[in-house]
């Protein structure tokens, strides 16, 4: 099952019980219909290490990240008080929440053709391109102006730092040979 954007502002909105109004709800909303565009766009990709029998194949499984506020990004791009913080331990709480439950890692197994992805770390989290799809969102929910771009920029940066903390593991299955074996792997998650 793939992260969706419903499931993300939701968690956002929850996490986040001291923020109110339409206006946060729309931030809410963006910021979970963008996570969910940017990781269909292959926003995050791991490697893995795979063991098993030669061969090649799929990998599949699911990576966990840290449970955490956005670390800093927030008060980095220029928005600080009170609600900054909120805002911050409200998205990256509710970032980390959808995400560990529903995400799922897609990719080539090299070097193994049935066999276990022993572990998969997140190697890669293009925060610039989440930023641009997250401006986007908020333009079209007229959310614009220099603290739209700013918040954007907190957001972005922010989730993509809690990204980078995801590990996992899965499976290789792919064609089979008798031979032990060691790999790797590339993905991307959803």
């Amino acid at each position: 099952m793939a992260v969706t954007g419903k499931a993300v502002s939701m968690a956002i909105i929850a996490a986040g019980p001291k923020l109110v109004g339409p206006t946060w709800l729309k931030v809410a909303d963006a910021v979970g219909v963008s996570v969910a565009q940017w990781l269909k766009a292959a926003g995050v990709r791991t490697t893995g290490a795979t063991a098993g029998v030669a061969g090649g194949g799929t990998v599949t499984g699911k990576v966990g990240v840290a449970p955490m506020a956005l670390p800093g990004t927030i008060q980095a791009a220029g928005l600080v008080g009170i609600t900054g913080g909120q805002i911050a331990t409200a998205v990256g709480m509710g970032f980390s929440s959808a995400f560990n439950a529903s995400n799922q890692f897609t990719g080539v197994s090299t070097g193994v053709g049935i066999g276990v992805e022993v572990v998969t770390k997140v190697t890669a989290a293009n925060a610039g391109s989440l930023i641009t799809i997250l401006t986007g969102n908020l333009a079209a929910k007229k959310i614009t102006g220099l603290n739209a771009a700013k918040l954007a920029a907190g957001i972005g940066n922010g989730i993509a730092a809690i990204a980078l903390t995801g590990v996992g593991a899965g499976v290789a299955a792919g064609s089979p040979s008798p031979v032990p074996a060691t790999g790797t792997s590339k993905s991307v998650v959803v």
